[in-house]
């Protein structure tokens, strides 16, 4: 069909931003979840859970938006090159169902129902929705600069990191901030060997693979430099500094990484050219 035959990739931001909120919210969630309930000190647990029931109706709020934009996107361009290329209805279908658990759970507590074992299920449906989501990018063969398991590794890693500048924001006692930055630290380890793991995979298994390759480092290497210098390096340097050095106020860090994810979003979707765009133009 016509509207096959063109790749517009700047034209999938809607999408991609849907995609990273998703994420956002899942990953967010989570970990507001297990620094609440993995809170066995009484007097630590109330102040950590109230915080914790506020930014759950935030996230409930979120998803709800992204879910009512989603679907007014979909309907208007499910035709498009864009909607056909990208897992629109898997994304859809998972934070649907997150935000109707959440839904389920907050109309309980208007009427006086409150389960705490609610929130558990909740949250291993948030873990099963992200990892299906991670498992549909990295199987999706109409682009094959996803098919590889570093793309599973890169939604996992970016939801805790996401989840952990949140939790920064939110929580404000000074032993926790310590041992977020730890967990954050070990997660920007992982995320530059899965980026060299992926540039290294991207480069040796196809055209279409290797084009990702230079438009990331060609086309788009501002984007990558954002994403790997604003986003890893700096926040390394800034979190060694905090935790060998000297404390620093951590009102940066939460921003460097969160605009590092995004642009590591934007990068996942401005370099993987569906199959379909390269056999129309041969």
């Amino acid at each position: 069909m016509a509207h096959q035959r063109t790749f517009q990739p700047f034209r999938e931001l809607p999408w991609l931003l849907f995609a990273f909120f998703k994420t956002a919210i899942l990953g967010g969630f989570a970990t507001f979840f297990l620094i609440a309930f993995l809170t066995f000190d009484e007097p630590l647990f109330q102040p950590r859970f109230f915080i914790y029931q506020k930014w759950f109706v935030g996230f409930w709020l979120v998803g709800l938006v992204t879910l009512i934009v989603g679907f007014l996107l979909f309907r208007q361009h499910r035709h498009s090159p864009e909607a056909l290329a990208f897992p629109f209805r898997e994304e859809f279908l998972g934070l649907g169902i997150f935000v109707a658990g959440q839904t389920f759970i907050l109309l309980g507590e208007q009427v006086g129902f409150h389960l705490e074992i609610l929130h558990f299920f909740l949250f291993l449906l948030a873990l099963g929705v992200l990892l299906r989501s991670a498992q549909v990018y990295a199987f999706y063969r109409e682009r094959p600069a996803w098919y590889h398991p570093t793309t599973a590794g890169s939604f996992v890693q970016g939801a805790i990191a996401i989840g952990i500048s949140l939790s920064m924001m939110a929580f404000s006692e000074p032993s926790l901030q310590h041992a977020l930055c730890w967990i954050l630290l070990i997660v920007l380890v992982m995320e530059i060997l899965t980026i060299w793991s992926r540039l290294r995979h991207l480069n040796r298994t196809s055209v279409l693979t290797r084009q990702a390759v230079v438009m990331m480092l060609g086309t788009h290497l501002m984007l990558f430099a954002v994403r790997f210098i604003f986003g890893i390096i700096m926040p390394l340097v800034y979190l060694v500094w905090y935790l060998f050095i000297h404390p620093l106020p951590l009102i940066a860090l939460p921003v460097m990484i969160l605009v590092g994810e995004l642009s590591e979003r934007i990068l996942f979707f401005l370099t993987a050219q569906p199959i379909s765009s390269h056999i129309s133009r041969n």
